[in-house]
């Protein structure tokens, strides 16, 4: 053999390093979308608060002036054109976080996620099948990246999903809704909003605390990343994640 030729260990290191998945960490991409999370969540906060000053207009409704209720109403569109544009702009953010998340996988030993990292983005569109899929997605990578039994509970994720669902359906029932413009129906109307709102800010807080939690078990496993526990450890496990 020449000199020049490659030894069969020199070869092997070569075929390792072309096909051994790359780990490019997501820790910027989570703080990003963690902050405007926490914006969105603020927005929302801000909302209720506008929604619900309707309330006090209603009790005195024979001594409200016009200049009060355009004041109500201008404050309320901006609450929700704000919430609107922070909700956006964190779930761009988060759709860039949980894609990069899921390319993570392989290359911290988490074997073969169930998506592709595009499709981890595309789900969410996917009419009927966003009622369900990104909490799969979700809760497949939660399990992957987990490095002791504990971490395999999906409990935290069950009660995020339950409150974005919540809040999604909950606004769609607002949007369908025919305007009313007796006081009983105007109180509905408000106690809708506040209750959308309201699941979506509990969602957005337990959002934030999953993307620390995912964060958190990639760097575990950027440490020794082939030497955590099976990544289809059962998912119904009733252990809550840490």
């Amino acid at each position: 053999m020449s000199a020049s030729e490659p030894t069969g260990w020199q070869l092997s290191n070569v075929t390792e390093a072309i096909f051994q998945p790359r780990y490019r960490p997501s820790d910027r991409r989570a703080k990003v979308a963690i902050v405007l999370v926490a914006i969105a969540v603020a927005a929302g906060i801000w909302e209720i608060l506008a929604v619900a000053a309707g309330f006090g207009l209603l009790a005195r409704l024979d001594s409200v002036t016009d200049q009060e209720v355009d004041s109500f109403n201008s404050a309320r569109t901006l609450a929700s054109r704000a919430s609107l544009l922070t909700y956006v702009a964190s779930a761009i953010a988060s759709f860039a976080w949980l894609s990069r998340v899921v390319d993570n996988v392989p290359a911290l030993g988490g074997g073969q996620p169930s998506v592709t990292p595009r499709a981890a983005i595309l789900w969410w569109f996917a009419p009927i099948s966003n009622l369900f899929k990104p909490y799969q997605i979700v809760a497949d990578v939660w399990r992957r990246l987990a490095s002791i039994p504990a971490e395999f509970g999906v409990t935290l994720l069950l009660v995020w999903w339950g409150f974005f669902v919540g809040s999604s359906a909950i606004s769609f029932v607002a949007y369908v809704r025919p305007p009313s413009e007796d006081i009983a129906g105007i109180q509905t109307s408000f106690v809708i909003n506040i209750l959308s709102d309201t699941a979506f800010v509990i969602a957005g807080l337990l959002w934030v605390w999953i993307i620390l939690g995912i964060e958190r078990r990639s760097r575990v496993r950027a440490l020794k990343p082939f030497a955590a526990s099976p990544p289809d450890a059962p998912a119904s496990s009733s252990t809550p994640p840490a």
